[in-house]
């Protein structure tokens, strides 16, 4: 009897995987292409752009902000919210590359939104400065 109820139990969580939806080429495409700035005073503003997208984005409070790194409290105890850690990453010739880190401590088709669509998301945001 426990091997059919697992046998079901798996069944049903790969029916809900293939039920989540998948992002599309166009967020997989934007999600993929690198955030990166150019100058103290763009990267300046990318960098508070992304910290202001966190807050918006995100029920966990920021806890660590430096010049170099910002992260939420990391979820915990299988919440469905992303947390977030964005890293400013030296480029070469005065330009910086924005990185762009989540984490949910659920299952991944219980997560509120997918990686590559928080990604794209941060980055559209961002870029909105242009």
């Amino acid at each position: 009897k426990m091997l059919r109820w697992t046998g079901v139990v798996l069944v049903s969580l790969a029916l809900t995987a293939c039920m989540m939806p998948q992002p599309t080429s166009a967020v997989r495409n934007q999600a993929a292409e690198p955030l990166v700035c150019e100058g103290e005073q763009q990267c300046a503003v990318y960098w508070q752009r992304a910290y202001d997208w966190m807050v918006l984005n995100t029920v966990w409070k920021v806890e660590d902000v430096t010049d170099n790194t910002m992260r939420t409290v990391m979820p915990m105890d299988g919440s469905d919210e992303r947390g977030f850690e964005v890293r400013r990453v030296p480029a070469g010739e005065g330009r910086e590359e924005l990185v762009l880190r989540t984490h949910c401590d659920g299952y991944a088709w219980v997560c509120n939104t997918s990686d590559t669509a928080a990604i794209a998301s941060l980055k559209q945001y961002v870029r909105a400065v242009d």
